[in-house]
């Protein structure tokens, strides 16, 4: 953390002391108030002078509760949303613990008005007074005040879209001083010699790319025994090719998405497998079963998948060959669900932002409980990934993914 995050950090502590005594003696002055009064007369005592004593414990015990929800570790690039959410959680915790000390010590409150009052006015108070902080932290970003100075490793799509937003929005708390395309032996020389010179706070490495195949080739290896063991049931199972190619969409065109058969080979629908009547039943079934709205649909209770097909959906091993159309290049292992042509076809402007990375194998809507996600929130998720993408939000989704798979999934 910068000496300007840090005294920022410091200075939160006492404007928030002050912010929560000044909402607990504004709801104390707004109960005792003539207009209050005549709504609901006053029946209790309530001397300020020992209130006061009770507002400044709370106020020191809400402190630590701050501390601990993360409040004082501030950052430029925090955003205003997740700011104000971590107070309301805070006053809220805080609120509990008022709460406790009603059941404990009943004779120390008199007013649930007063209560209620001053929690919503903390939770107006703290968040006005971090929003001018926050106001005057980012004029001094602005100025080059707090900056935090990068040197960006990378040569991909990704590391391009970082330095747009980088340079575009001055007031993010970052400065690209220096980019490497990669990170070669005589890179590294070059950056030591540019640190003793110039003054580097972080150095981020845009390595999605390389994280995904050797991730991938990992993955393989560990799954090798559950691919071969499955191909060799479904090849027994029933008629018809073990992979099924399927056609879908991706930042760089149109590429074959590679599945586990899990349907009766006649009624499979793509370019190699499809006729006219697969096509038939397909857009039927579409009509009569499709669980979904918006441009994608989902099968309810295909009647086309085999026995195998039922068992390998339902735990997702019809996905595990997505492995290879990692290692091609086709997809990423975090990402948003690639869409057939069809499907994106009947794309809504905004729902196009999802097509600016490369899909996934797994990904933020797919842990959040896809088959039960309407298209919009699947869209609002994937989006949300593409905004606030590091590596360790993929290694997070990737832990996430098989406790996902084990909740269940829909077998459409």
């Amino acid at each position: 953390m910068k000496q300007s995050e840090l005294f920022f950090s410091f200075l939160l502590v006492p404007l928030d002391f002050l912010m929560i005594i000044l909402a607990g003696t504004s709801a104390y002055y707004l109960r005792f108030a003539s207009l209050a009064t005549e709504i609901r007369p006053v029946i209790f005592s309530l001397p300020f002078g020992g209130y006061f004593q009770i507002v400044l414990l709370i106020a020191l015990a809400w402190l630590v509760i701050f501390a601990f929800t993360g409040l004082y570790n501030i950052k430029g690039s925090r955003r205003l949303t997740a700011e104000i959410y971590r107070v309301i959680l805070a006053c809220s915790t805080g609120l509990m613990l008022i709460v406790i000390m009603i059941f404990v010590f009943r004779e120390l409150f008199s007013s649930r008005f007063i209560v209620l009052a001053g929690w919503l006015l903390a939770i107006i108070y703290i968040s006005f007074a971090r929003i001018v902080i926050r106001s005057v932290q980012r004029t001094l970003l602005k100025h080059g005040i707090g900056v935090h100075k990068i040197v960006l490793v990378g040569n991909s799509n990704t590391t391009d879209v970082l330095m747009h937003e980088f340079s575009s929005q001055k007031r993010s708390g970052y400065e690209i001083i220096k980019r490497l395309k990669n990170f070669s032996l005589e890179a590294g020389e070059d950056l030591a010699e540019f640190i003793k010179t110039n003054k580097v706070d972080e150095i981020i490495q845009s390595i999605k790319r390389i994280f995904d195949i050797i991730l991938a080739l990992f993955l393989i290896i560990i799954f090798s025994p559950i691919l071969i063991i499955a191909a060799i049931i479904i090849k027994l199972d029933s008629r018809g090719p073990v992979i099924y190619k399927n056609e879908r969409v991706s930042k760089n065109g149109i590429f074959k998405l590679f599945k586990f058969r899990s349907m009766i080979y006649q009624y499979c629908v793509g370019d190699e497998y499809g006729n006219n009547r697969a096509m038939e039943l397909e857009k039927k079934l579409i009509e009569e079963k499709n669980t979904k709205s918006g441009p994608v649909y989902k099968i309810g209770d295909d009647p086309r998948l085999t026995g195998v097909g039922k068992f390998i959906r339902r735990w997702s091993i019809d996905e595990l060959p997505q492995f290879f159309n990692i290692l091609k290049g086709d997809m990423s292992l975090v990402g948003p669900r690639p869409h057939q042509p069809r499907e994106v076809a009947k794309y809504e402007h905004h729902h196009k932002k999802v097509l600016s990375i490369k899909p996934g194998l797994t990904g933020l809507a797919q842990i959040s409980g896809r088959s039960d996600l309407s298209f919009e929130d699947e869209v609002k998720l994937d989006i949300y990934y593409i905004e606030n993408w590091s590596l360790l939000f993929d290694i997070a989704i990737i832990l996430r993914t098989p406790l996902a798979v084990i909740r269940g999934r829909k077998v459409e």
